[in-house]
C-alpha cells in the first residue's frame, strides 16, 4: 500500500537526517527582512550534516505497477533513495522476508471511507495481522487507520499516537509498542 511513496520518502529523507523543507520556497522568504545569504547558509550548513545513504533499508511495496511508477518518481524528485518492489500483500518479500534485525512495517491500507468498504476490509486488516505475525521479534506494525475497529482486527496491540485529518477524513498512527514487540521476543 506505499501509494504514491509518502510514507517511505518521508522514511528515507529522516533516515539520512535530510532537513525538511529543503526543496521548498516558504512564504517567509517573501518577506522585506529576509535574508537569502544567511538562509543558503543555515540550508547548506543543514545538508552537509546529512548522511550520504540511508542506513537502514526503506522498502516500499504494492501490488500495483503504477503506484511503484508514481512512487519510484516522486522518491527520485526527493532525492532519497528506496528500495521499490511490484507485489501484492501475501507475497512482498518486505514483509515475508523482512530483513533481519528490529523494524518498523508501516502501512496506510484502505479504510473503507474513500477506497473499499469498510465491512470487506475487515479480512485485509486480518491478514495483516497475521503476515505480522510471522514477521521476526523485534518487527513493529504502524497502521494509517481511519476505524480503531478495523485496526482491532489485526489482533496486533496497537497505540493511537497521533490523530490527524487526511483529505477531510479523521486518521490515526496506530503503531505496535516496543513493550509488545519485547514480549513477542520472550
Amino acid at each position: 500500500f506505499c501509494g504514491a511513496g509518502t510514507l517511505c520518502i518521508e522514511a528515507a529523507a529522516l533516515a539520512r537526517r535530510l532537513p525538511p523543507g529543503r526543496l521548498r520556497t516558504f512564504a517567509f522568504m517573501r518577506s522585506p527582512g529576509f535574508d537569502l545569504t544567511v538562509w543558503e547558509r543555515v540550508k547548506a550548513a543543514a545538508m552537509a550534516a546529512a548522511e550520504a545513504h540511508s542506513p537502514v533499508p526503506i522498502i516500499g511495496t504494492d501490488r500495483d505497477a503504477g503506484a511503484i511508477q508514481a512512487a519510484a518518481d516522486n522518491a527520485r524528485r526527493a532525492g532519497v533513495a528506496v528500495e521499490w518492489r511490484q507485489a501484492p500483500l501475501g507475497r512482498s518479500p518486505g514483509v515475508r522476508q523482512p530483513p533481519a534485525g528490529q523494524g518498523l512495517w508501516v502501512s496506510n491500507p484502505p479504510y473503507g471511507i474513500r477506497v473499499g468498504d469498510a465491512a470487506k476490509l475487515r479480512h485485509l486488516y486480518q491478514r495483516i495481522g497475521a503476515l505480522k505475525r510471522t514477521m521476526p521479534a523485534g518487527w513493529r506494525l504502524a497502521l494509517v487507520v481511519a476505524s480503531p475497529g478495523l485496526a482491532r482486527a489485526t489482533a496486533v496491540p496497537l497505540e493511537s499516537v497521533v490523530m490527524t485529518d487526511h483529505g477531510g477524513t479523521k486518521v490515526r498512527l496506530m503503531v505496535e509498542p516496543i513493550s509488545a514487540s519485547i514480549e513477542a521476543e520472550t
